[in-house]
């Protein structure tokens, strides 16, 4: 586990330099949590609660990415500002280097990737916390992860499907790609590859569940060299089997630097969305400037892509009106 996690930290060092990135200080407002359960994960807990929260209450649970922390993945990527505009509060769980030299969540150990245990049983208390505390509603809970965090959210989407009524993958890998920790950069540089049925009966295994799932946003950098592009092909291989949804998309769009599928239920609702961000390495998309569309600030794997990946997420969430 040492020697992949000292791999995974020079390769990710690397790239960051070369993106000349500097430090970041984390947002005004944002309050580590120091009490919230047994903890078995080894995690730390954040969270944003803006002064006008609406009612019912919103929450988006946002993970990093290696490299990365809570300061670099509040406002960075828009979220805290788009939290003041809507009105919803934000949960962000940190790692620990304790856990892992390179501060990636252990996606691809099994210990940490199953319900009830690891980091993932330290996210589900959490959550309990913030609906305790901060009286978040059960019913209006919203998830996004990138790189680490985007592998992280799947498996929280399989073990905890009863949770969640919307996600957001970006740069992720498929949950269960990876079950020790020498095949992680495998799965990352898109080795593993399984028919639909395949990757879904891993999520099916993951949890006895047969009710409504969240509805899934998978988001990937057609240059992306850390985690390769077709790893984000697996990904919709593996939703839309676990949606039931046909492989062949319903909707088809392009836009300047961005592709757009959507994956249709029976009833004609869209259950999952494939957003290829052309041209854009590994990393979050932003929009900069002004209009209500941009958000963000250039980062570590934040990037300038012309679309902010957070604020379409909170547009499709329902959590900002077109007003806002």
């Amino acid at each position: 586990m040492k020697l992949f996690i000292q791999r995974i930290a020079l390769m990710l060092s690397v790239v960051a330099l070369a993106t000349a990135a500097t430090a970041t200080v984390q947002a005004a407002g944002v309050e580590e949590v120091q009490q919230f359960g047994s903890n078995p994960g080894g995690l730390k807990m954040y969270k944003y609660v803006p002064k006008n929260m609406k009612n019912p209450k919103a929450m988006v649970l946002v993970l990093h990415g290696c490299l990365q922390n809570v300061s670099e993945s509040d406002d960075e990527p828009g979220w805290i500002s788009l939290a003041d505009r809507g009105g919803f509060a934000l949960l962000f769980p940190e790692q620990q280097k304790a856990n892992n030299g390179a501060q990636c969540f252990n996606w691809f150990t099994p210990a940490d990737a199953r319900r009830g245990q690891g980091e993932l049983e330290s996210i589900s208390q959490m959550i309990q916390k913030m609906i305790k505390d901060e009286g978040v509603s059960p019913q209006h809970f919203y998830l996004s992860g990138f790189s680490s965090g985007g592998a992280v959210a799947a498996a929280m989407l399989a073990n905890y499907p009863e949770v969640f009524q919307g996600a957001a993958i970006f740069s992720g890998v498929p949950y269960g790609c990876a079950n020790a920790v020498n095949d992680g950069f495998l799965c990352m540089n898109g080795m593993y590859k399984k028919t639909a049925k395949e990757w879904g009966d891993l999520v099916r295994a993951a949890a006895k569940y047969n009710g409504p799932r969240a509805k899934v946003s998978i988001w990937h950098g057609t240059s992306d060299q850390i985690i390769r592009p077709l790893v984000g092909d697996e990904l919709v291989k593996q939703w839309t089997d676990v949606m039931g949804t046909p492989a062949t998309p319903a909707q088809e769009k392009k836009t300047p630097g961005l592709t757009y599928q959507a994956f249709a239920s029976s009833n004609g609702s869209i259950a999952v969305e494939y957003y290829q961000v052309l041209g854009m390495k590994h990393g979050q998309p932003i929009k900069t400037g002004s209009g209500k569309d941009a958000c963000g600030k250039t980062g570590r794997y934040v990037l300038d892509a012309k679309v902010c990946g957070s604020y379409v997420m909170t547009r499709t969430w329902g959590l900002l009106t077109e007003a806002e």
